[in-house]
């Protein structure tokens, strides 16, 4: 009795053991449940993907109520869990369909979302628009759904020189570099003022071409030097720390970043007609083409040999896997990510301005209207976050916080060299 009583503890520990190998381990789950709120009855498919390749883990959800269904995606953590939507709340009239998703934990990382003709509108884009769905809202406020998490909070702004950081805003693990003339700053909420100048030279340098954000890393050419230099400063994000990386041979100032991976930059120098690699963890910089090999070219995950003419007559950028297409309604659409956690990015021209859609990768149809802005050259894709500048601020957006302020630059305004970049924190 004793044996068979430790054979059955063996098994039994040998079995949650395997369960909590597949659900850690695994490659998430497929399940259905259904959810009761009043005289509705929600019908939800939840689809999780965790650990594959070249995807970030994500819920993928299509929530079906009568002939309508609402489709979402949302990277947030809930330690593997399933069936992590506990409570919907529901809204309808003529002209909107709504609902606002609680997940476990009473968890609230989307606001409500509105349906009209196929598009989705949360409902911070629409408050005062519809007095019965301002009502409604009136309603659930009591309990833990709170608007002003989408409210775009300016107050207690830091000023350092031209740039006004409001600090309310800083996210936590983003790390943002904005080159200026003498080095770099750092916005972020390891730093005890939030902001921080890093001073890489004694003097003013208006423009530095070769230079670039490289994961935690800003990188740029010792300008100190005149005609030719050999040596790179590198700057930490994360700590403001400094350090060189010298470079065996010269490098001419005719030079251009081609674009960086992982932890790699690639410079082509056009006089001495050479391709470098700097790689900022190991301090090196090795001489990867030349007239006799040719140069490599990065493009959608696949490395390619060009002549050195090419990279001379014009510059030759990598491209990363991110697409770019357009059509007869978009000027340009965006597909960011892979097909089980990506989004399309949709700008549609609308007078001088731009609107913003997203639709998941799993369901382009339909589409969700995320901000308005007035140019498109300066859009930075941070997980799943979009970081944009309008009119010499940068913003973000995001499901759980909306549009939000982080910085203003007076500068941007005169120099268009100047540029940002944030590195987020895994």
């Amino acid at each position: 009795m004793k044996r068979l009583l430790k054979m059955l503890i063996v098994l039994s520990v040998f079995y949650i053991g395997i369960q909590i190998g597949f659900k850690y381990l695994g490659y998430g789950h497929n399940v259905s449940y259904q959810i009761e709120t009043g005289d509705h009855v929600f019908y939800i498919d939840e689809k999780y993907t965790s650990n594959r390749k070249n995807e970030n883990n994500n819920y993928y959800f299509n929530v079906k109520i009568n002939d309508s269904i609402f489709t979402f995606q949302t990277y947030e953590r809930f330690n593997h869990s399933d069936r992590i939507i506990k409570k919907i709340r529901y809204y309808k009239d003529e002209q909107y369909e709504c609902i606002l998703p609680i997940f476990e934990n009473n968890k609230i990382i989307f606001d409500l979302m509105c349906m009209s003709n196929n598009q989705i509108t949360y409902y911070h884009d629409l408050i005062g628009q519809n007095s019965n769905l301002d009502s409604f809202v009136n309603t659930i406020k009591d309990e833990i759904y709170i608007l002003k998490n989408w409210e775009d909070d300016r107050s207690d702004p830091i000023i350092e020189a031209s740039i006004t950081v409001y600090s309310k805003n800083i996210l936590d693990k983003h790390f943002v570099g904005i080159n200026n003339y003498r080095g770099v700053y750092t916005i972020n909420n390891l730093n005890l003022k939030k902001i921080v100048n890093v001073e890489i030279f004694s003097k003013d340098v208006y423009e530095r071409k070769i230079s670039s954000i490289v994961d935690k890393y800003y990188v740029t050419a010792d300008y100190s030097q005149t005609i030719e230099f050999n040596s790179f400063y590198v700057v930490d994000l994360t700590s403001n720390n400094v350090k060189t990386i010298t470079s065996t041979n010269k490098i001419s100032f005719n030079s251009y970043v081609q674009g960086t991976l992982n932890n790699l930059l690639y410079v082509f120098d056009r006089d001495n007609k050479k391709q470098y690699e700097i790689n900022v963890k190991s301090n090196k910089v090795i001489e990867i083409g030349n007239e006799n090999i040719g140069i490599k070219v990065y493009e959608n995950g696949k490395w390619s040999t060009l002549e050195m003419s090419e990279a001379i007559k014009q510059d030759i950028l990598f491209r990363n896997n991110n697409e770019t297409t357009s059509d007869a309604i978009y000027e340009r659409i965006d597909k960011v990510g892979n097909v089980l956690s990506g989004y399309y990015y949709y700008y549609q021209k609308v007078g001088n301005v731009y609107k913003v859609y997203r639709s998941n990768v799993q369901n382009p149809e339909l589409k969700t209207y995320l901000f308005t802005v007035s140019q498109i050259n300066s859009i930075n894709y941070v997980s799943d976050y979009v970081y944009y500048t309008e009119n010499n601020e940068v913003k973000y957006y995001h499901d759980k916080t909306g549009v939000k302020t982080l910085f203003r630059n007076e500068e941007f305004e005169f120099n268009k060299s100047l540029y940002y970049n944030v590195y987020l924190k895994k």
